[in-house]
């Protein structure tokens, strides 16, 4: 039984919707470095702003899974109430 909340999670952004960026290749020699250091720079700032939107995407995840789990908190307590019953 998936509940109520099941349609809503769909629509949300989830921890699997999150893709990490590569990382640049940092290992090269210093030749390399001076002959590509445009490149390679652009290359680093790309990264970093893919970075962002990554964390921005584990931010909204985050909050997907709190209101999921706040929704299955509410209705485990309406369905079952405190087990007084």
């Amino acid at each position: 039984m998936l509940g109520p909340w099941a349609a809503v999670a769909s629509a949300q952004t989830t921890a699997l919707d999150c893709i990490p960026p590569p990382l640049p290749y940092a290992d090269l020699p210093a030749g390399v470095v001076d002959a590509y250091r445009d490149q390679l720079r652009l290359d680093y700032s790309e990264c970093f702003d893919a970075a962002q939107r990554y964390l921005q995407c584990l931010a909204r995840a985050e909050a997907t899974a709190r209101t999921e789990i706040d929704t299955a908190v509410a209705d485990y307590t309406r369905r079952l109430g405190d087990g007084d019953n």
